[in-house]
């Protein structure tokens, strides 16, 4: 397990967690958004999709990728954003 920050944008909240190193990205995501932590739909009711980036790594967690093998340490920052595609 690893302590870490994630911090949910736009909104630039912060919540304190706990995560398990071999949890993937996607696994983090579908966990937090099921405890009501960021937001499912937009205002027009379609389904938002995020990404996880540990904070001053410059790099994007790939949606398969452990924690553990994006080198995620006890105190990071991960930054759960939102994905906007282009048209939609």
């Amino acid at each position: 397990m690893v302590n870490v920050i994630v911090r949910v944008l736009p909104d630039n909240e912060d919540i304190d967690v706990s995560l398990p190193l071999t949890a993937t990205a996607t696994d983090v995501i579908e966990k937090l958004l099921e405890n009501g932590i960021g937001s499912k739909t937009d205002a027009s009711g379609n389904p938002i999709s995020y990404q996880l980036a540990p904070k001053g790594k410059g790099r994007n967690i790939n949606p398969e990728e452990t924690l553990e093998a994006a080198q995620v340490q006890e105190g990071d920052v991960i930054m759960m954003t939102p994905i906007f595609v282009a048209g939609n």
